[in-house]
């Protein structure tokens, strides 16, 4: 189900990124696999320790019943949170990689030329790197990824993700504005939303929505390096 299906060739540009990335998408799903398959493990011994013990409500509270559902809870989200901040950590690395590649690619821009408009960059999008890496690259590749429809479409869905990695990474999964509540709420079917008294809501991830993510970012840098590759044969000629 989430096995990228495109097929780009850069001709061994890109194929150590594409070989390391492959591995980390490997990984990844094992490892939110894994981690809730242990958690579920541990939901169904439960449910065999309130049928074996528990009778009446005091048995519920000797064997403690609450404590231990709650951490199993806290343990799904805890795979999952941790999860989608480790992957958007390796896209942010990867971009830099294929930045570094672009750079050997396309040299037709003078060295300094390049140094001081990744200064400028730098500089402008401190605070998010993810961006200033993606400007910096179609900027040195002559690419653009507003003028490709597809491309466009999974880099802003990639940006849409970030926000609510944000959103997990700074405020704790707490969401406060309406207006993103309702957002997460209407385009993340698989994103549960459990609204607080304090008008509040909490992001609880699904193992649906952490798996497209990567997914999508697999998709996207098959196109983008096709593209660049594509891009520098023609700079060439």
């Amino acid at each position: 189900m989430y096995n990228v299906t495109d097929e780009y060739d850069t001709s061994g540009a890109f194929m150590f990124i594409k070989g390391q990335w492959d591995s980390i998408n490997e990984s990844f799903v094992d490892y939110i696999k894994s981690g809730l398959k242990l958690s579920r493990d541990k939901e169904k011994q439960l449910e065999v320790l309130i049928a074996e013990k528990c009778k009446t409500d005091a048995d519920y509270q000797n064997e403690m019943v609450d404590d231990h559902r709650l951490h199993n809870h806290l343990m799904e989200k805890t795979f999952l949170n941790a999860g989608l901040m480790y992957v958007y950590s390796q896209f942010e690395h990867y971009l830099i990689e294929i930045e570094e590649s672009t750079i050997r690619l396309c040299p037709s821009k003078p060295t300094k030329e390049r140094k001081w408009y990744n200064f400028l960059v730098r500089i402008k999008s401190i605070g998010n790197i993810i961006k200033a890496k993606k400007i910096s690259i179609c900027k040195l590749s002559g690419i653009s990824i507003d003028s490709n429809r597809t491309l466009k479409q999974k880099w802003d869905k990639i940006c849409e993700y970030q926000k609510i990695r944000n959103l997990i990474v700074h405020a704790n999964g707490v969401v406060s504005k309406k207006q993103s509540i309702k957002m997460i709420a209407e385009k993340h079917k698989d994103i549960n939303m459990i609204k607080q008294l304090d008008n509040t809501s909490d992001i609880y991830l699904s193992e649906e929505f952490v798996l497209r993510v990567i997914d999508d970012m697999t998709s996207f840098f098959n196109e983008f390096m096709n593209l660049i590759y594509e891009n520098s044969k023609r700079i060439k000629k």
